[in-house]
């Protein structure tokens, strides 16, 4: 997905960004998507080639056009977005090579956008059920919200190990959703239960958030989860 700016495009998306920052941590990481058959879908391929990511398991699709967001900044810097409609990952379909990942990965982060379609809400749910040792992190990343996204909201969170939110999205958690057990007030970054969650409340500043996030399986991967000991390197699917 490419984030079009006003100065320029540049690659997007909380689970590429989530990637780049743990493939830099030095773990190996790999992103789940889908792009279109076009001029954009190749020269984002290229660029993730160039930062060093793995990119055999993002799917072409040969009918839609890889996705863009048109971000647009307010007089105090904060984001806007403007999400792109029946893009390349929308259409997310479970591959052959998925199997093989099932036990080997440690961290799993996902996302509300791509949950928007049916086809890659299934095959997105699909991956993480089967991955029944990772630590499943979920970007909430909210971009508007109705019935629809609330639902999703909902369904992810049951999925989820960590929660990773911003101050906005967290009171907008709980004016439309009521108090969530377990979450109270968070400012700045804090560790709090909710249901099955550790949530982090981070700051809205576009990829400060992801950066921080992309250390919670870090330390997993180091045997700081609950203090069990986890495998070797980490693994990190997106």
């Amino acid at each position: 997905m490419w984030d079009l700016y006003p100065d320029g495009k540049f690659p997007g998306g909380a689970p590429a960004n989530f990637a780049y920052h743990v493939h830099h941590l030095g773990q190996a990481a790999y992103i789940i998507s889908r792009v279109g058959r076009d001029s954009l879908g190749e020269e984002l391929l290229e660029r993730l080639a160039m930062a060093g990511l793995e990119t055999r398991l993002i799917q072409r699709d040969v009918t839609r056009p890889t996705g863009t967001v048109k971000v647009k900044l307010d007089r105090q810097g904060n984001p806007r977005f403007e999400c792109a409609e029946d893009v390349a990952f929308d259409h997310i379909e479970p591959a052959p090579q998925w199997p093989a990942f099932y036990e080997t990965v440690d961290a799993v982060l996902f996302g509300t956008l791509a949950q928007r379609r049916e086809t890659s809400r299934n095959a997105i749910r699909e991956f993480l059920n089967h991955c029944t040792k990772a630590l499943r992190v979920y970007d909430i990343n909210i971009r508007g919200w109705d019935e629809i996204t609330r639902h999703l909201v909902l369904d992810s969170l049951r999925l989820a190990d960590v929660l990773k939110l911003n101050e906005e999205e967290h009171r907008l958690l709980r004016e439309t959703l009521g108090d969530l057990p377990g979450v109270g007030d968070v400012r700045g970054v804090g560790d709090v239960q909710l249901r099955r969650v550790s949530a982090w409340c981070l700051p809205a500043f576009s990829g400060a958030g992801v950066r921080a996030a992309a250390g919670c399986p870090h330390l997993g991967a180091r045997g700081l989860r609950a203090g069990e000991q986890r495998r070797g390197g980490l693994r990190a699917r997106i």
